[in-house]
């Protein structure tokens, strides 16, 4: 009898311990860590993991229910495991580490990152609890296909650009999938990636700029072909009657028909409808189907899924994204330059004959 008791004593304290994780976890303020499981990926590390499957346990403490365990430094070339429920690194470096998620798949699981820097690392196949990732820094990680988070943050994250798969994700409880898309909003992106992403190109790709630069280039290209071919045989004309004894009055007709003259106007328009047509090329060719189909906000609101599939497909290509998006603001400004001087010439004209 005495021995159930304490048995009984001893579960209450552990699910007292981590009702009391959970609410900091809830709060955001969780640092205290459960155990991990490290497998060193190379014979460097052995002296200092120990043996290749390395596992710590409740620090001693699994009696009492209370496990803290805090880990911070360098990892290189390590399996990352949770083996239990909650898991934190701060300030620690990963160099081609590998993470993987718990066997047991609980959602309760926690993996907390806070200002973590991650290089060449890799995120296996399974379903993570819960990933949390504070101030870290991203340098070309990988998410593999499959990999799957009940709750997912990225609050403050840098280089995220840099990973792969990323938009592959899968989060499970799409009720708590909200926080993601503020993360993005709010992550420190360079230049390119928040102003010339696809989604900021989506604005000039989903105007008809396709159909009309080519029908304007083609056009332009024809009145410009046409005043070459009307001035030349002007030009023939007039030689012919100069060379022949004609009458006053068809000399006189001859002389006042005048070539046409081509002013700054149509080659302006013609560069501009030519960077339109490239830039509209370039974006039928190379924007994601998602993200021509549909908005962030129609993919979030309307359709129900999470930022994270999303946002990362528009920083696919930069190369191609910045031509694009040059080739764009080029286009409409040679166009609008054009369009501003016409009106204005106009008003002008109206004003005159008021």
């Amino acid at each position: 009898m005495q021995q159930l008791l304490n048995r009984t004593k001893q579960a209450w304290g552990q699910w007292r311990n981590r009702l009391r994780l959970g609410s900091k976890y809830l709060s955001g303020s969780a640092a205290d860590i459960e155990p991990i499981k490290l497998e060193s990926q190379s014979e460097e590390l052995s002296s200092s993991l120990g043996k290749s499957e390395n596992v710590f346990k409740d620090g001693g403490n699994l009696e009492n229910g209370s496990p803290f365990l805090y880990l911070d430094g360098t990892f290189i070339n390590v399996n990352v495991t949770p083996m239990n429920w909650l898991v934190a690194f701060h300030h620690c470096i990963f160099t081609n580490c590998v993470f993987k998620p718990s066997p047991n798949g609980y959602k309760q699981f926690l993996l907390e990152f806070f200002d973590c820097t991650f290089i060449d690392c890799r995120f296996e196949y399974g379903t993570f609890g819960s990933l949390l990732f504070k101030e870290c820094e991203f340098q070309k990680s990988r998410f593999m296909v499959g990999v799957s988070a009940h709750y997912l943050r990225l609050a403050g994250s840098k280089g995220l650009p840099t990973c792969t798969g990323l938009e592959t994700v899968q989060l499970l409880e799409p009720q708590r999938a909200y926080h993601v898309e503020a993360d993005f909003d709010n992550a420190p992106l360079q230049f390119g990636y928040r102003h010339l992403s696809w989604a900021k190109l989506r604005g000039f790709g989903s105007l008809p700029f396709f159909g009309l630069s080519y029908g304007g280039t083609a056009l332009i290209l024809f009145l410009l072909s046409f005043i070459d071919h009307y001035n030349a045989q002007i030009g023939r004309l007039r030689a012919k009657v100069d060379s022949s004894d004609t009458l006053g009055a068809l000399q006189n007709f001859v002389d006042r028909i005048n070539p046409l003259s081509l002013n700054w106007e149509m080659p302006t328009l013609l560069g501009g409808a030519v960077l339109l047509m490239i830039a509209s090329t370039i974006y039928a060719l190379k924007c994601p189907l998602r993200i021509k189909e549909s908005s962030l906000e129609r993919w979030t609101k309307e359709l129900g899924k999470s930022a994270i599939n999303y946002v990362p497909m528009t920083w696919r290509d930069p190369g191609w994204r910045w031509i694009c998006g040059v080739l764009f603001w080029a286009g409409s400004g040679l166009t609008a330059i054009v369009l501003i001087w016409r009106l204005g010439q106009g008003f002008s004209q109206a004003l005159r004959n008021w």
